[in-house]
């Protein structure tokens, strides 16, 4: 039963795991034009309006969409599930609608909040853009979200790839031919959005009808309000850093920051972004609490090992993805940011997979104290470094904060929600993993060609010292043999279809 699940698991993760590969490398084969239309102030602007529109988000109850997963398989009845969805999508819209108003006309305040108040002015038109791709994502994601619960992945699929092509056309579109700068990245998204959200919603609305039910719509709020307040502690610890920085040490040091930033979390995009896309429908679907129990254990292994090699690359090479990526040589110093944010997502991973047992238990009460008490040591500790070590001082303290988090985490609800961890085996494969990344980083070969096969060879390092030390299990040993051998034969047999086979 369990094998199966992984399977199931698994297979629709590849699926999400392949859009949110194409999505990101898009966006970073992107880079390089955009660095190269936008002077490091403004990508530092634009590093300010991402945590804004994540802030606005919060506000309006984005994690509605993880309560309508999470009744959604409470009921049997087609019907029921019909009108937790219709209830979720309805109110979400009615409440980020409200909202877009209200800050419509208070655009000038939240201008001089989020930029200095001499350069706020410029940005007023920009800010209500920000404010639509908001409303329009916050509705997206209803419908996202019901692909997701019914498991129908390769519609999930087609739908972000075809928003994706759109916007990277009209990002390419308006940077070189009309070069509008900034507003470039602001209305393809927008566009984007709004396309999918709109055609989305009609398809559900028409497809499940549309309704609010008063019981439904009470049950939804109440589990999601507490997250509203988790969200915004969780955006204190994400995205605290720029603000202080911008009011520090100026727009430019967050341009730095952000570069760096979007590269450190590069395992986090693409391989805990596709898996937490399925994770907790997949975790509420099981509905026994032994068999979920199991579950995480085991997906935590595995999971962080996987996770501890993406780290490692991306600690080894972030010298040469920075310079790779970034057009203008005055961003080529955020490379120093990489292995702070890279550490740090690894142990904002861990905390995502522990976390899971406070949604399973519908006890998500404590998750704001949580979160807030965090995001409170994450700005003190920014307060403290970032005047002495600037943009450097805040990606360490992502690191610090994130591990404070993962371990206060799991000590709340080891007693609620028992998981037996393999921690030896985790500890063992992060330490290695730690080795290589420190030799890489104090290599006294930091360009050229021997720094690349030197670097690759302690990347190559990590498994090999891993099985030396019989890291795998005979029973994982065997597991991965024969993935490896389904995995041949269906290779051969598409091959077969096409390639004529000789008598």
């Amino acid at each position: 039963m369990l094998k199966d699940a992984f399977k199931r698991l698994s297979l629709h993760s590849l699926i999400y795991a392949g859009g949110t590969y194409l999505n990101r490398g898009v966006a970073l084969l992107l880079t390089p034009l955009v660095t190269f239309y936008l002077p490091l102030d403004q990508y530092g602007v634009k590093e300010l309006f991402g945590p804004t529109l994540a802030i606005l988000a919060q506000i309006a109850g984005v994690n509605v969409v993880n309560a309508m997963v999470r009744y959604y398989f409470e009921y049997e009845d087609e019907r029921r599930r019909s009108a937790v969805v219709s209830t979720a999508l309805l109110s979400i819209a009615a409440v980020a609608g409200a909202l877009v108003a209200a800050l419509w006309f208070a655009t000038p305040e939240i201008a001089s909040l989020v930029l200095k108040p001499e350069r706020a002015p410029e940005y007023h038109s920009l800010l209500r853009v920000l404010y639509l791709i908001f409303f329009f994502q916050i509705i997206g994601q209803i419908g996202f979200k019901y692909l997701q619960a019914n498991e129908k992945s390769l519609i999930f699929g087609a739908i972000t790839l075809a928003k994706l092509l759109l916007e990277i056309g009209l990002k390419i579109l308006f940077l070189v031919k009309f070069d509008m700068g900034l507003e470039a990245l602001f209305y393809s998204v927008l566009i984007g959005e709004s396309l999918t959200a709109t055609i989305m919603s009609v398809w559900l609305l028409g497809k499940l009808g549309a309704r609010i039910d008063p019981v439904l719509l009470k049950k939804l709020w109440i589990f999601t309000l507490p997250l509203i307040f988790t969200g915004l502690g969780q955006f204190m610890l994400h995205s605290a850093d720029r603000f202080m920085l911008e009011h520090m040490a100026g727009e430019g040091a967050v341009g730095l920051y952000g570069l760096g930033y979007q590269f450190g979390q590069l395992s986090n995009y693409l391989l805990l972004g596709p898996f937490m896309l399925i994770w907790y429908p997949f975790v509420f679907s099981l509905r026994d609490e032994g068999r979920q129990r199991k579950l995480c254990g085991r997906a935590f292994t595995h999971f962080m090992l996987i996770l501890d090699a993406g780290t490692l690359g991306v600690c080894l090479f972030a010298r040469e993805i920075i310079r790779i990526f970034a057009t203008r040589p005055e961003y080529h110093i955020a490379y120093q940011v990489v292995p702070a944010v890279a550490i740090g997502y690894l142990f904002w991973a861990s905390y995502q997979m522990i976390q899971t047992g406070f949604y399973v238990q519908k006890s998500t009460k404590l998750l704001p104290w949580l979160c807030g008490a965090t995001a409170g040591v994450n700005i003190g500790l920014n307060a403290l470094v970032i005047p002495r070590y600037g943009f450097v001082g805040a990606a360490w303290t992502t690191t610090v904060t994130f591990a404070i988090l993962a371990v206060a985490c799991f000590l709340l609800i080891r007693r609620r929600f028992p998981v037996d961890y393999e921690w030896r085996r985790v500890v063992i494969a992060a330490s290695w993993a730690l080795v290589l990344g420190l030799v890489g980083w104090y290599l006294p070969v930091q360009t050229g060609v021997w720094a690349w096969i030197i670097r690759a060879g302690l990347l190559a390092a990590f498994p090999a010292g891993l099985l030396i030390v019989r890291y795998p299990r005979d029973a994982e040993r065997a597991a991965l043999g024969e993935i490896l051998h389904q995995v041949w034969d269906a290779i051969c047999q598409q091959l077969r279809r096409f390639v004529p086979m000789r008598k």
